[in-house]
């Protein structure tokens, strides 16, 4: 199981990208990968996969990142998620 520390730092970071959506009107894909990677994150996650989880999903929280669309538009996130089996 994940931390309730890291389960909150992952709550605070997916609300605050959430926002930045809303506010900014991206597209439906993007809130659904981003839903895609909050889900599987609330499955049990091995300890050393945690900080990989971590750097992928603060990367994909910065919305107005270049890099956080190649990596959505690529499903880059669902994608290696998948490959931890958490997904």
């Amino acid at each position: 199981m994940l931390s309730e520390e890291f389960e909150e730092y992952l709550g605070a970071m997916y609300e605050r990208a959430h926002q930045r959506f809303r506010e900014s009107g991206e597209s439906r894909l993007l809130r659904r990968r981003l839903d895609d990677c909050e889900a599987a994150c609330l499955q049990n996650v091995h300890p050393n996969d945690h900080f990989f989880v971590h750097d992928l999903l603060a990367t994909l929280a910065d919305a107005e990142s270049a890099e956080a669309e190649y990596l959505y538009r690529q499903g880059y996130a669902v994608e290696s998620l998948k490959q931890l089996h958490v997904l």
